[in-house]
């Protein structure tokens, strides 16, 4: 990390003290002062909607709040949770301390998902298309989809969506990106009624949200999941989603940024050690666990059983990814053409990209950047 420069110190100091306090934080003095303009916006905000009249035109309130945002974000505090949000393509989600933050990569990944989808054959799903996202933490993933897949099929069958995981605080934040989300288009509906287009889209992302559950169990105890999926008559899917912690020890230590190390929950981002799993024997390869592919195996195995036509999971890097494809090809007999590997910025279009597919390891690689997800594609 590059020192800060006394004189770009002496500059946030003299401009405003609070810009110097978050300058070793930011690290320039653009990011700062584009930090600055959000958090003050954010405790002006907060003291409109949260003020008694008795203290109408009181800024001295804001102000305080303002500094104790600041206060947090210099101690290094991710800003998505110190704000209380963070867009994740077009919906604005909820955030807080205790559930993975959401990555626009992410995002970026089941975007693309549901644009290959319309490609291959959007008439597929006519009736009820049933989704299961596996380790949902703030329930980004399944949200999206189903935002995604309204806005671009021209067939909307009922969507029916599931959510797993095994945190209490991320079913309680998935509950509420859901609720709130349903409570925004509600006043979408209202606002938009003379828009035909508008409508049509509030009103059935209402009905798939109204039917979005989110259910507290544990990816790795796959018969205790299964039971619970059964008992919710939602064992079957159609598109099983999964974002699970993939990141090995070694990297978590070596290679995760400072900032998520010290306050994103490590439960989200690092596999458990297998005999710190109950019931749970070392798995056969012994660097499994040191690799963090500790999930997949029960991830496929629920893939099968659900009998998933479309499988997506999110990966740390290429060389993962590849794993992850040969353990479906050997654990499904899956052919190599039904597999494909997606980097950051898997879509085509993008200049000296476009019709320029790579082959690692026998599998299709698409788009530039590092490997980001497995995409399995069972129904063709």
């Amino acid at each position: 990390m590059p020192r800060l420069l006394p004189r770009s110190i002496l500059h946030a100091q003299s401009e405003n003290p609070l810009l110097a306090k978050l300058l070793p934080t930011c690290r320039s003095l653009a990011s700062a002062r584009n930090e600055l303009r959000w958090l003050r916006e954010h405790a002006i905000d907060h003291h409109a909607t949260e003020r008694s009249p008795a203290s109408k035109g009181d800024n001295n309130n804001w102000r305080a709040r303002l500094k104790e945002l600041v206060a947090r974000r210099a101690r290094g505090e991710p800003l998505q949770y110190v704000l209380g949000t963070e867009w994740f393509g077009d919906l604005e989600l909820v955030c807080r301390p205790g559930v993975l933050i959401p990555r626009p990569d992410t995002a970026t990944a089941i975007g693309y998902l549901v644009q290959r989808m319309l490609e291959r054959d959007p008439h597929k799903w006519r009736k009820t298309l049933r989704v299961l996202d596996l380790c949902t933490g703030s329930g980004c993933v399944s949200l999206f989809f189903q935002h995604e897949w309204i806005r671009f099929m021209p067939v909307i069958p009922e969507i029916r969506t599931i959510g797993v995981d095994l945190s209490p605080k991320a079913i309680s934040l998935a509950q509420l990106n859901r609720d709130r989300l349903l409570r925004t288009k509600h006043e979408d509906v209202e606002r938009h009624k003379a828009s035909q287009a508008s409508h049509f889209y509030d009103t059935a992302f209402i009905e798939s949200l109204s039917n979005t559950s989110f259910l507290h169990a544990d990816v790795l105890e796959e018969s205790q999941l299964w039971q619970k999926l059964e008992a919710e008559h939602s064992l079957a899917a159609d598109i099983l989603l999964a974002n699970p912690p993939y990141i090995s020890r070694w990297g978590f230590q070596h290679s995760t940024e400072r900032s998520v190390r010290r306050h994103e929950p490590k439960m989200a981002l690092v596999p458990p050690l297998p005999f710190s799993i109950p019931g749970k024997d070392c798995p056969k390869r012994a660097d499994s666990d040191d690799l963090g592919d500790l999930f997949y195996e029960p991830l496929v195995k629920t893939a099968l059983k659900s009998d998933a036509k479309i499988v997506w999971f999110e990966v740390a890097d290429i060389e993962q990814a590849a794993r992850v494809a040969h353990l479906i090809t050997s654990m499904a007999s899956a052919r190599p053409e039904q597999l494909e590997l997606w980097r950051e910025e898997p879509m085509p279009g993008i200049e000296g990209l476009e019709g320029k597919d790579e082959i690692y390891q026998g599998f299709i690689v698409k788009g530039r950047g590092n490997g980001r997800s497995v995409v399995w594609w069972r129904d063709g």
